[in-house]
């Protein structure tokens, strides 16, 4: 389970070591730092039962990064930039790239781990309740913009999957009927028996799922947590039959179409007030009864005592932070660090080893000289130290890349080889012949949109306008590599969904030979290569920057 979390990519490296994932460097920021904490509290939850309290501890403390996406000002889950500004302008109901396959509206409440704790953050039951109305009605000029997702009401979007516990939230608030209400109408709406009768993919069964275990009367709000939420059965009787030869039955006198509402409720013929029971309580056998009616019962299942709660976490601490971008340098890079957390002492290292309160203590800012990995980590009396961050700050050098300033007669825009064909890698296109040659201004496929599978070698030359350190970015769907003065420089080869790659380089200034292979195999054609370095704050590589021979 650590293997498997510990390798998720470069999101992840950021969500550990900063707390959030930029928006600014990573696609899809918000919703992977929402999954990646839930994630991490499976972990936690495994580490503990197995009795390892130092995995443990450190695992509930990512579990709880998801709070560093909350902006107060707005309400919701919000993409964040590595110099921890919000992204503006901001709405929450268009879709874009920092939400995968949503919005806002859809990733703000993906904390199944600690709802009691998004609660709190959205401003107590009243405010949350009203919250949850408000996903339920909402409608934009954006519904037929916000990627893949299906099936909507208001904002709320049954097609996808990380919708599924949200109307089951309400019970949290002490609103149980509001949850009943709102079930039945998801499974009258969003399901019927004709083809098209799912509102979205059927993602691991899922969606059938859902409609299984709500139309039975309940939801397993977080998975990993051994409780289930009480939501309104459309069966007179259900029976789960159990390998204990146990039975549990739920049955629901006077159920209709009208009669949505639970009145009152006993388990085992005692008096049930809860709005939950427990994974035991089904393996122990038994029946459920619930007195269902057409008007909303208020009063049961609301008191605090009745509600489901999610675990109390203790308070901790905001992760410590490098302020400066000197992550790469050509001489010293200048190390200041800082924490957010009033009265956090900060202890680091650069030798490797872990830091304790045996390591050195920051106290001003300081330079290294060489490659380094600087780990370090916050403490403050009373709160558990924050987990290690780690970054690695690295000396380069200039380039020993051929420089063509001197070597020809050259004019702007990019040489392009054009193939149409099914292709799986980049070099399938090498030794063809194309269907057609030209110049075109900067990288772009996006004039062969009406064709599904197709490739582009475009070649040239790009100007660094002055010496200094360059990253270059590709976000490519579906497969490309980046070459400079013929060399692999970022590859993203073989199909695959849109990301960004980046690398880092010196240059000095001059012209640079440049090329890149790209393949498109059906469905989300993009490419775009970006550059930020000295004075060039990051975007996509300008026209005025890319040559080709005035010969060819």
């Amino acid at each position: 389970m650590k293997n498997s979390l510990e390798t998720k990519s470069n999101a992840m490296t950021f969500f550990k070591n900063l707390g959030f994932i930029p928006a600014d460097k990573e696609v899809g920021s918000v919703s992977k730092a929402m999954e990646y904490a839930y994630d991490a509290w499976c972990v936690y939850k495994m580490a503990e039962a197995l009795g390892d309290s130092s995995d443990a501890e450190i695992y509930r403390q990512y579990a709880l990064f998801y709070r560093n996406q909350f902006d107060p000002s707005t309400g919701f889950m919000r993409p964040k930039k590595y110099d921890r500004t919000w992204v503006s302008p901001f709405d929450p109901a268009e879709g874009s790239e920092h939400y995968v396959e949503g919005n806002a509206w859809q990733y703000t409440l993906f904390a199944p781990q600690d709802v009691n704790g998004l609660i709190d953050l959205i401003g107590g039951d009243g405010k949350f309740i009203a919250w949850l109305d408000a996903l339920f009605t909402t409608t934009s000029k954006y519904d037929d913009k916000v990627v893949d997702a299906a099936g909507l009401i208001g904002q709320y979007a049954h097609g996808n999957e990380p919708s599924h516990h949200m109307a089951y939230l309400y019970n949290y608030a002490g609103a149980p009927w509001k949850t009943q209400a709102m079930i039945r109408r998801i499974l009258d709406q969003r399901y019927d028996d004709q083809p098209d009768g799912l509102s979205g993919n059927e993602d691991c069964g899922q969606m059938s799922a859902w409609y299984v275990l709500s139309a039975a009367g309940f939801y397993p709000v977080c998975p990993g947590e051994p409780s289930y939420i009480i939501g309104s059965p459309v069966f007179d009787s259900v029976a789960f039959h159990l390998e204990n030869g146990k039975q549990f039955i739920i049955r629901a006198k006077n159920v209709s179409h009208r009669n949505k509402y639970i009145q009152s409720a006993t388990l085992n013929g005692e008096v049930w007030t809860k709005s939950w029971f427990s994974h035991s309580d089904i393996l122990n056998g038994g029946e459920l009864v619930l007195e269902m009616g057409s008007a909303p019962k208020k009063t049961w299942g609301s008191s605090m005592q009745d509600r489901p709660h999610s675990e109390r976490f203790a308070p901790v601490m905001q992760m410590p932070y490098l302020t400066t971008d000197d992550l790469y340098f050509l001489d010293k890079a200048n190390i200041v660090l800082t924490c957010d957390t009033d009265g956090a002492e900060i202890y680091y290292t650069v030798d490797g080893s872990m830091p304790t309160r045996s390591s050195p203590r920051y106290t001003a800012p300081f330079t290294v000289d060489r490659t380094t990995m600087l780990k370090f980590r916050a403490f403050k009396p009373g709160l558990a130290p924050t987990p290690v961050a780690r970054q690695k700050l690295q000396k380069i050098n200039f380039t020993s890349l051929k420089n063509y300033e001197n070597d020809g007669d050259f004019v702007n825009g990019l040489h392009y080889d054009y193939f149409e064909g099914l292709f799986a890698h980049v070099a399938e296109m090498d030794g063809l012949e194309p269907l057609r040659s030209g110049v075109i201004p900067q990288f772009d496929v996006m004039q062969s949109k009406d064709v599904e599978q197709f490739g582009y070698i475009f070649s040239g030359f790009i100007r660094i306008p002055r010496d200094g350190i360059y990253t270059f970015y590709n976000k490519t769907n579906d497969g490309s590599v980046l070459y400079l003065d013929g060399k692999e420089f970022i590859n993203m080869d073989g199909g695959h969904p849109a990301y960004v790659v980046s690398r880092t380089i010196a240059l000095r200034a001059g012209l640079y030979r440049i090329m890149q292979k790209y393949f498109q195999i059906g469905g989300g054609l993009f490419d775009q290569v970006d550059w930020e370095g000295p004075g060039i704050d990051r975007r996509e590589i300008p026209a005025e920057a890319l040559f080709h021979e005035a010969s060819e």
